[in-house]
């Protein structure tokens, strides 16, 4: 979704953009819509493009090593799952974190001063995500909405049950991963006076005017309300959620907090921060400095072609291992399956 509100965004300015992945989804069809190309081979691509925007690192290291003279700008979403660690490459002129948890990331991963990552956070294209006319006094529906989180979950069950105890008439489930996945959350979210959810999928829910308790699986934090907004700003995922709050209790006492003004406020208060044409004109900006930092390197002949060799090794030596990893894991359960099969019979 990031990709393509960026890659839309920047359609609109006049650029060209290419989208590449090795796995092609449903995003597909509303980039083409836009008149961006998808490609899942990069020898589909006639132009050598004149910047690199990666954000997962097996295709952001395949773009690098195939377009090895074009700079990149590598952005980091995250600490999970593993495709966000941030790689080590030549080509890589500047580092985006999405917070300073993720900044943090960058910095103790790639030997980059912190100062030297810049913080563009995430952000709601407002033009699609409305604000709603009216905030209920009263919260009486609520959802849980995030791709990470499992139906069977313990944050689920005791969403429900927090939901019960407070009177509260609805609770719906939305994600990938509990197999109710929404491609117009603008559309869905309006609908509920709560929503728990974590990221990018907070962001989305604060901005049409619903109240959020930030939580995922591993976790909850609190709701975002007028008295914590501004500290909280950054920290809408993992970096704030704690393990010690996931309980019945603690859930109860943030839905208490709900307040039809304050929920208001806070709406009003994200969508000066987190609108997607600001977002994109950092990333240009960022864009451009990659660009020339590029030009200088290349003038001055500071450039060590070998050195991406070398990078290119370190990277491969860090998958194997993550490979490898999996695969100890993947046996494992194998093994597992094979046992309780065996008692069965």
């Amino acid at each position: 979704m990031v990709i393509l509100d960026l890659a839309k965004e920047f359609r609109r300015r006049g650029h060209f953009p290419v989208a590449f992945s090795t796995k092609i989804g449903q995003i597909e069809k509303e980039l083409k819509q836009a008149c961006v190309p998808v490609v899942s081979n990069l020898d589909n691509i006639g132009d050598v493009p004149d910047i690199i925007h990666g954000q997962h690192h097996l295709e952001a290291m395949a773009a690098m090593t195939y377009f090895h003279n074009t700079p990149a700008v590598y952005v980091c979403h995250g600490w999970f799952p593993w495709m966000e660690k941030p790689p080590i490459f030549s080509n890589i002129k500047k580092y985006v974190a999405v917070g300073e948890l993720t900044r943090e990331n960058i910095s103790n991963n790639c030997a980059v001063k912190r100062e030297d990552v810049s913080i563009i956070s995430n952000f709601v294209d407002l033009e699609k995500f409305s604000l709603k006319e009216k905030v209920n006094k009263i919260p009486v529906s609520a959802a849980i909405f995030g791709n990470s989180i499992g139906k069977n979950s313990t944050l689920v069950q005791f969403v429900a049950e927090a939901c019960n105890r407070m009177g509260l008439k609805r609770l719906d489930l939305f994600g990938l991963r509990n197999g109710n996945p929404i491609n117009n959350p603008q559309d869905v979210l309006p609908q509920y006076d709560i929503v728990f959810s974590a990221g990018r999928c907070a962001i989305e829910a604060m901005s049409v005017g619903s109240a959020v308790i930030v939580c995922d699986e591993t976790g909850v934090a609190e709701m975002i309300r007028p008295e914590n907004m501004t500290s909280m700003f950054g920290r809408f995922g993992s970096s704030s959620v704690s393990k010690e709050r996931l309980n019945i209790d603690f859930l109860c006492g943030e839905i208490r907090k709900y307040d039809a003004a304050g929920v208001r406020q806070v709406a009003e208060w994200i969508r000066g921060k987190v609108d997607l044409r600001h977002a994109a004109d950092r990333y240009e900006g960022v864009y451009r400095e990659a660009i020339e930092l590029s030009k200088a390197e290349a003038r001055g002949d500071f450039l060590e072609k070998d050195q991406r060799f070398v990078d290119v090794g370190k990277y491969l030596a860090s998958l194997a291992s993550t490979i490898k990893g999996y695969e100890a894991e993947s046996y494992r359960l194998n093994q597992l399956v094979e046992e309780l099969q065996a008692k069965r019979t």
